[in-house]
């Protein structure tokens, strides 16, 4: 009996210490290194894998239809609130009762399924006028309704700190999703493919157009017909764990090249979470100076 009380200590001490890491998986992803010479073709992730990874929907006549991916992150305070990372163009115009967010769980039958939860409030950057695009800023949170339920299947990713670099990372992957229309929890895959990372001048060689202030650059696969890459997030290992480094930004780019540097808006990301917080409106515009 006390042997079995031990473990149970043990095993909560090591879930608690695994709940509380960002970035962490419990499956490995086997790829080559960040500076890879050419990029890989996606190829469907096992299903714990990239954990933060979720799908935003599009509520529509009592469907939901993909819109496009996110990324979980916490609030970084003691209450833990959580939020989805993802482009602001893809959610600016919707209000949060017609968004939900799809992520992965077990069932009763510890089988993996989807299962979704409403969206409280949307938060982005304050622009022109709704067809004003948002060029190398394009980031917004959305904050889910009630907590997620924190496993192996769905998890939170790092923030970079602002002493971080791609240049440091041992492994990138970018993450994009497939589903039907409407969505079927059934049928969510998250697919995962590693890039080829460039710089300035090799972008503008690559793509015949320079690159956009504050953006990542890099040489992407085309992927599974249908994939779901608005917001897809660059993500890579530092220091043990996956660290967010980009969301892709169809706006900018149709050949999903281009991503929003998270690292340059950081404070702007801390700035959304910490309004997040506070009680105000289901839809926050935020001046991003």
């Amino acid at each position: 009996m006390f042997r079995f009380l031990v473990f149970c200590l043990l095993f909560t001490e090591a879930t608690v210490a695994f709940i509380l890491k960002c970035g962490y998986v419990k499956v490995p992803f086997h790829g080559r290194k960040a500076n890879a010479s050419e990029p890989m073709e996606a190829e469907e992730a096992d299903s714990r894998s990239f954990p933060w990874t979720v799908l935003i929907t599009g509520r529509s006549k009592h469907k939901d239809i993909p819109m496009c991916v996110g990324s979980l992150i916490t609030s970084g305070a003691v209450t833990k609130t959580y939020y989805a990372l993802t482009s602001a163009s893809c959610i600016h115009s919707t209000k949060p009762a017609k968004i939900n967010v799809f992520y992965r769980d077990l069932n009763k039958s510890e089988e993996m399924i989807y299962k979704k939860v409403k969206v409280q409030r949307v938060l982005v950057p304050q622009i022109a006028s709704p067809s004003t695009k948002y060029f190398g800023r394009n980031i917004g949170l959305l904050k889910v309704e009630v907590p997620i339920p924190m496993s192996e299947y769905s998890h939170v990713v790092c923030l970079p700190s602002e002493e971080d670099s791609i240049a440091n990372a041992t492994t990138c992957f970018v993450n994009y999703m497939h589903a039907s229309q409407p969505v079927n929890p059934k049928n969510i895959s998250v697919y995962q493919m590693q890039p080829k990372l460039l710089d300035n001048m090799e972008c503008e060689n690559e793509y015949s157009q320079p690159t956009p202030a504050n953006t990542v650059c890099l040489s992407d696969s085309e992927g599974r017909e249908g994939m779901i890459k608005d917001g897809a997030p660059l993500v890579c290992r530092i220091r043990k764990r996956y660290t967010i480094f980009g969301l892709l930004d169809i706006q900018t780019t149709a050949n999903a090249s281009m991503f929003t540097n998270v690292l340059k808006h950081l404070r702007f990301v801390q700035f959304l979470r910490n309004t997040g917080q506070q009680n105000g409106a289901e839809r926050v515009f935020v001046r991003m100076d």
